[in-house]
Order: structure tokens, then C-alpha cells, then sequence
């Protein structure tokens, strides 16, 4: 079993126990970690795009800040989605249990 599943197992004992605010951290951290990976492999997509929808004679200062935005959206995106994600397994946890 890799990292994952002893995280996901970890959460699932936090749940059970009724660790709600750890099951919460947990799988934020999960999500992030996964956030970030996937902003990091997009870097120079989200890159070549910003450049594409500003204008040519705008300030390079102005380019990096609309550059840093993209990012931080692209990456609280792919956050939510995660801990979306994560709660949908862990209701069909539940279901499945029953």
C-alpha cells in the first residue's frame, strides 16, 4: 500500500473515531499536496495563457501580478476539487458500510 492509502486509511480510523477536525486537516493536506503537484505541472500552460490575454505594451510588473493570480486561482480550484473529491469516497464509504 503507498502513501496514499495509509493516508486514507489514517482518515478513515480519524472518521470513525469521531475526529472530525483531524479528519478535516488530513485531508486538506491531502489536498493541497495534490493542488500543488498539479500547479506545478501546469506552470507553463497557465504561463503561455496570461501572456496570451494581455496586451503587448502592458508593464512586465503588471504581467507577473496578473501571472501570480492565475496561479493562486488555478491552485484553490484544484483544492476544492480534492476535498470535494474526498468527501463524496468518504459518504461512499459510509454507504458501503451499511
Amino acid at each position: 500500500m503507498g502513501i496514499i492509502g495509509n493516508i486514507n486509511l489514517n482518515i478513515q480510523k480519524l472518521f470513525i473515531r469521531g475526529r472530525i477536525d483531524k479528519v478535516y486537516e488530513r485531508m486538506y493536506h491531502v489536498a493541497e499536496s495534490l493542488a500543488v503537484h498539479e500547479t506545478n505541472k501546469m506552470v507553463e500552460i497557465i504561463a503561455n495563457n496570461s501572456k496570451k490575454k494581455l496586451p503587448k505594451d502592458i508593464n512586465p510588473k503588471d504581467y507577473f501580478w496578473n501571472y501570480a493570480t492565475e496561479i493562486m486561482e488555478y491552485r484553490q480550484k484544484r483544492i476544492e476539487h480534492h476535498i470535494n473529491e474526498m468527501k463524496e469516497l468518504l459518504k461512499l464509504r459510509e454507504e458501503f458500510k451499511k
